[in-house]
C-alpha cells in the first residue's frame, strides 16, 4: 500500500496547490510572462473565472476520492489473487462477493434458464476443481456515486474497519462533493453558479476533511491486508 499512499499524497497536494491558485486569483493581479521574455503583463481576472475554478475544484476532489478508493481496493484484490488460495479458504464475505460478481452483468430480462444453469455449473466446477479466488475491481459499484456512506458500505462488505479519524467529521463532506460533481457533470448546474456558493475557506474545509477521511481508509485497508483479514 506504500505506492497507493504516495500517489494519494501527491494527488492531494495537487488539489491543495490548485486551491491556493484560486485564492491568489481572487485576491491578486496575476503577471503572465511570454516564453523566453522578461516582459510581463498584469491581468485582473474576470469575476466569473474564480467561480468556475471553484466549481472545477469539486471535480478534482471527487476524482481524488474515487481514484483512492478504487486503487486501494484493487490492491486488496491483487493481494487476494497473489495468495493463490482456493475459494473455501476465504471468509464468507469474500465467498459472497465472488458469487455476486459472478452473476453481475447477467440481464434478468434477456437471460434464460440455460444462462443461469451454465453459470452455476461453471461456479460449481471452479469450487470442485479448487480454483483460486479471483475478484474484479471493475465489479465494484463506485463509479460516480462515492460518498462516506457508500465507502463505509464497501468497507463493511469486505470485513474492513469503518473507523476514521475524528477530524474527518465522519466524512460528511463527501456527500456534498459527490452531489456537486454529479450536478456539474450532468449539466444540472453551471460552473459559475456552483462556485458562487463557496468561499475559499469552505473549499479548504472540504479538502481537509476529505483528505483525513481517505487517509483513514487507506490505513484501514493496509492493516487489513497485512493481517490477511480475508482468510478464514
Amino acid at each position: 500500500m506504500e505506492i497507493i499512499r504516495e500517489e494519494f499524497e501527491e494527488r492531494a497536494n495537487e488539489v491543495k496547490e490548485y486551491l491556493n491558485a484560486i485564492y491568489k486569483m481572487e485576491n491578486e493581479d496575476y503577471s503572465f510572462y511570454r516564453t523566453g521574455s522578461r516582459n510581463s503583463v498584469k491581468i485582473k481576472m474576470g469575476n466569473d473565472l474564480p467561480k468556475v475554478m471553484k466549481a472545477t475544484f469539486f471535480l478534482l476532489l471527487y476524482n481524488l476520492i474515487e481514484s483512492t478508493i478504487r486503487s486501494s481496493f484493487k490492491e486488496l484484490y491483487d493481494c487476494i489473487q497473489n495468495e493463490n488460495k482456493v475459494i473455501s479458504e476465504f471468509k464468507d464475505e469474500y465467498k459472497l462477493i465472488w458469487i455476486m460478481q459472478s452473476f453481475k452483468g447477467k440481464d434478468p430480462v434477456s437471460s434464460n434458464q440455460s444462462t443461469y444453469r451454465n453459470l452455476i455449473s461453471d461456479m460449481v466446477s471452479d469450487i470442485l476443481n479448487s480454483q483460486p479466488l479471483s475478484l474484479s475491481i471493475d465489479s465494484l459499484p463506485i463509479s460516480g456515486n462515492l460518498d462516506a456512506r457508500k465507502t463505509r458500505e464497501l468497507l463493511k462488505k469486505h470485513g474492513i474497519s469503518e473507523k476514521v479519524h475524528y477530524k474527518a467529521n465522519g466524512g460528511s463532506q463527501l456527500l456534498t462533493i459527490k452531489e456537486k460533481r454529479n450536478a456539474l457533470a450532468h449539466g444540472h448546474i453551471s460552473f459559475a453558479e456552483c462556485g458562487r456558493e463557496y468561499t475559499h475557506e469552505d473549499l479548504a474545509s472540504l479538502r481537509k476533511e476529505t483528505v483525513v477521511f481517505l487517509r483513514s481508509v487507506i490505513r484501514n485497508i493496509d492493516k487489513y491486508i497485512k493481517n490477511s483479514g480475508y482468510v478464514a
